[in-house]
């Protein structure tokens, strides 16, 4: 099994990271590391919340690295110092503001490797559009 890098930068959105957190916690892939790194007013990590599902994370075999970086330089630092930490064979940047359902990382890690390609992605729609059905946007080539 190939390791993997769950990429998440967050800065002042407690709730949305929570919400962000519950969905890694919930994957059906277990072991993989988290990296955060918190650009927040205050450390979200002091959040009992936060630290709940942090633990929840450890004790289905993931690791967490957690990097508190109060001086913000803009979302395209926050992604390039992520990358910098990273050592996996995969990585996954995910927005704090997504939930994934259980089965995604999974799903993206078969299909990178039955595909023998260099990137995937699966795109969150917001349950907004749930009806907005469109059979020719659907094929990927």
């Amino acid at each position: 099994m190939p390791s993997i890098d769950i990429l998440l930068p967050t800065c002042n959105r407690l709730e949305s990271l929570i919400m962000t957190l519950s969905g890694i916690a919930g994957q059906d892939l277990k072991c993989y590391r988290l990296i955060v790194s918190d650009q927040s007013e205050r450390p979200s990590n002091d959040s009992p919340v936060v630290q709940a599902l942090l633990r929840m994370i450890q004790a289905r075999c993931g690791t967490v690295d957690w990097h508190y970086r109060p001086d913000s330089n803009g979302i395209a630092e926050q992604r390039h110092f992520l990358l910098s930490q990273a050592t996996a064979d995969y990585v996954l940047y995910i927005d704090d503001d997504v939930w994934m359902e259980p089965w995604v990382i999974q799903a993206l890690i078969d299909i990178i490797e039955r595909e023998a390609c260099g990137f995937v992605g699966a795109f969150p729609a917001g349950l907004s559009y749930a009806e907005d059905y469109r059979p020719e946007q659907q094929a990927v080539d």
